[in-house]
């Protein structure tokens, strides 16, 4: 299961968002967006397409980004985006539905779905089977409640500012 071409596939997509939030300090805003159109979707779609996996260990696991590296990326697209790292309302399934959601703006998206994605590609790098499915479970369950409502979000307002008529700094 670990070794699917399911899971193998959502590695090389993690890996590739990480590694470009991880370069973000030499990108224009025309890059972040035209690079964010194309791969938060794929994203999306390789996560969803994962295996149900069960967690084997009773442990927790290791956390490998630090406040420093959730900053890096946060500050890195906030000062990209400038005014445009707005706030946007999030609904994640675990809350009632007359809950009107939480505001977050892009900035803390990217960051939080890097801390997922960059934990479970740090644990996978460990070769341990046991750690690498657990983090798969972890990682899909995260993706579920937390960041894939983020990541839409995100998606949906990085549209707007993309094609939006009313926005000046529309890049259609």
């Amino acid at each position: 299961m670990i070794y699917s071409k399911e899971v193998v596939e959502f590695l090389t997509v993690a890996a590739e968002f990480v590694r470009y939030v991880e370069s973000l300090s030499k990108t224009s805003k025309q890059s972040l967006f035209n690079v964010s159109q194309k791969l938060l979707p794929l994203l999306y779609l390789k996560t969803a397409m994962l295996p149900a996996v069960t967690p084997l260990e009773e442990d927790e696991l290791e956390k490998f980004v630090t406040e420093e590296n959730w900053n890096f990326v946060k500050n890195s697209v906030s000062k990209i985006l400038g005014e445009q790292d707005v706030w946007m309302v999030v609904n994640e399934p675990l809350m009632q539905l007359e809950d009107e959601g939480i505001s977050v703006c892009i900035s803390e998206c990217y960051a939080d779905i890097y801390q997922d994605l960059s934990d479970f590609i740090q644990s996978y790098r460990m070769g341990n089977e046991s750690i690498m499915n657990d983090a798969l479970f972890v990682c899909k369950q995260n993706f579920e409640q937390f960041w894939g409502p983020r990541l839409l979000a995100t998606l949906s307002t990085l549209h707007h500012l993309i094609y939006g008529k009313e926005e000046e700094d529309g890049l259609s």
